[in-house]
């Protein structure tokens, strides 16, 4: 799974830092929040 998540983990990290700038505009609370689980599970 390590392995598996190894490759889309930059397209993810990718896609995350255009959310962030995107959650900027919008909704950076909601965003962030949902970032952050996502990089936690993303590590796990």
């Amino acid at each position: 799974m390590k392995l598996v998540s190894k490759k889309p983990r930059e397209t993810r990290n990718e896609r995350a830092r255009k959310q962030k700038i995107r959650s900027t505009a919008g909704k950076p609370a909601v965003d962030y929040h949902v970032q952050a689980a996502f990089a936690a599970f993303n590590e796990a």
